[in-house]
């Protein structure tokens, strides 16, 4: 935009302005120039704020090239000396100072903004080349005579145009944004800079025409390589945002790769979470079967020796918390080695089974059926309250034992000798408890021998030792 003002300020300028002496252009021109100067000076500073905020080095190169136009105009115009009285031969040099101070942001603005380093890497040495030599005749024009400078100058701003243009016509082929741009914009400022060295060698007259060429000329280019640095930040945007929309892309199948390798886990997880479900009952199912094995005895079911002590010594707990008593019954089959002898061990093995279930179907569901020794079963009762509930049970196993056992063909007759303890009477505790039971069961079978020597014995039968307690 301003330099679209810069553009119709000049064009004022043109009008304004007398051919033929500085006095006439100063007189005559002076809104214009001052106009255009203005406006150079504001893309100047509006590109020194652009730097600052966005620190993109284009704009402050552009910032340099736009103040040695401004510096040259100052000379060239007559501005400094014929408007603020400036004296001595130091305003003179504007002109080659600002013209090589152009050059050198030129020169760096070319190289940025089309990336030659990259584009075009010899084009890119030369461009380094004109930039040095523009900053020593900035830096030492000074002390060098004035008609050896501008005819360096006059020299090199032409060269430093054509190769400006051929770089951008370069990078155009590679689809450099603003390259196009760069063209017009170079060949308009070359035109200008032609047509002031033309007047100042006198091979062009100096006329309005002439006179308001350059700055018309600077201006149009100016525009155009504003136009290219709005392209180039345009296509930075535009890459920035195919970057960003990209960069999305990848992040959305990231997240995608992501919920798929979660959901992969999850059923992974549940997977060996079925696994280990599976592991567990089946290690729960061994170790119910290892507490069996344990806790039961393996031919008959019902409990072993371990768990009968267990057994007695709860009841014993409870008994004292309900003022009540447990008894011990001890069964013990007669004559089993003698069966064992005759029928094997297949048959004895079923009549242990039988006389387990016999023995089950007696006693209640709180109370425990063992089996701790081959021919030996023991009976533990709870809640018993005196001897009478104990006679009840072994009157039980009187009539269970008087009925055969039948196994296959055989009928069997088994008879068995009982001895009972009642805690706290009989003992205190379960090994206790089935001494005491053991003792009178071990009389009771002597018993029961002396009197089938006496009477020839008979069927089966209950031979019991009177209860403790």
């Amino acid at each position: 935009m301003l330099a679209i003002l810069a553009f119709a300020a000049t064009a004022s300028f043109a009008a304004d302005t007398a051919p033929g002496s500085a006095a006439s252009f100063l007189t005559g021109g002076i809104a214009g120039v001052m106009f255009y100067l203005g406006a150079l000076a504001a893309v100047t500073v509006y590109n020194g704020v652009l730097f600052v905020t966005g620190r993109d080095r284009c704009y402050l190169q552009y910032a340099l090239f736009t103040l040695g136009i401004a510096a040259a105009e100052i000379g060239w115009s007559g501005v400094g000396r014929g408007l603020f009285g400036w004296s001595g031969s130091w305003p003179d040099m504007l002109l080659p100072t600002g013209f090589a101070i152009a050059g050198i942001g030129g020169a760096l603005f070319m190289r940025e903004v089309l990336q030659t380093p990259v584009q075009a890497p010899r084009l890119d040495n030369a461009l380094r080349l004109f930039a040095a030599i523009f900053a020593a005749v900035a830096l030492i024009g000074f002390v060098l005579p004035f008609g050896f400078v501008n005819t360096f100058l006059a020299f090199a701003g032409p060269l430093f145009g054509v190769l400006a243009i051929v770089s951008a016509m370069r990078c155009r082929k590679l689809n450099t944004p603003g390259a196009r741009l760069n063209v017009l914009g170079w060949t308009a400022l070359l035109a200008g800079v032609m047509v002031l060295i033309g007047t100042r060698i006198d091979v062009l007259s100096d006329s309005a025409l002439t006179s308001g060429a350059t700055p018309v000329f600077s201006a149009l280019g100016i525009l155009m390589l504003s136009f290219a640095l709005s392209e180039r930040a345009g296509a930075q945007v535009r890459e920035l945002a195919i970057d960003q929309d990209e960069a999305l892309a990848n992040a959305q199948q990231q997240i995608e790769a992501l919920i798929a390798a979660e959901h992969t886990l999850t059923q992974s997880l549940s997977l060996r979470n079925q696994e280990v479900d599976q592991l567990t009952r089946r290690l729960q199912e061994s170790e119910h079967r290892f507490q069996q094995m344990s806790h039961l005895d393996p031919l008959t079911g019902v409990a072993n020796q371990l768990l009968l002590t267990d057994r007695i010594e709860q009841g014993i707990i409870r008994s004292k918390r309900h003022n009540t008593r447990t008894a011990v019954i001890m069964v013990d089959v007669n004559g089993f080695q003698a069966l064992f002898e005759t029928f094997g061990q297949d048959t004895t093995d079923a009549l242990l089974k039988m006389i387990a279930t016999r023995l089950r179907g007696i006693v209640r569901e709180q109370d425990t059926v063992a089996r701790p020794d081959s021919d030996e079963f023991v009976i533990v009762l709870e809640e018993v309250f005196d001897a009478e509930d104990l006679q009840r049970v072994v009157a039980a196993l009187a009539e269970e034992f008087a009925q055969p056992f039948r196994i296959g063909d055989e009928i069997l007759d088994v008879s068995v000798s009982l001895g009972s303890a009642i805690y706290p009477d009989g003992g205190t505790d379960a090994s206790a408890l089935l001494k005491h039971a053991a003792k009178l069961m071990r009389r009771s079978k002597e018993g029961k021998r002396l009197n089938q020597r006496e009477t020839g014995g008979g069927r089966g039968s209950v031979a019991a030792w009177p209860t403790s307690g």
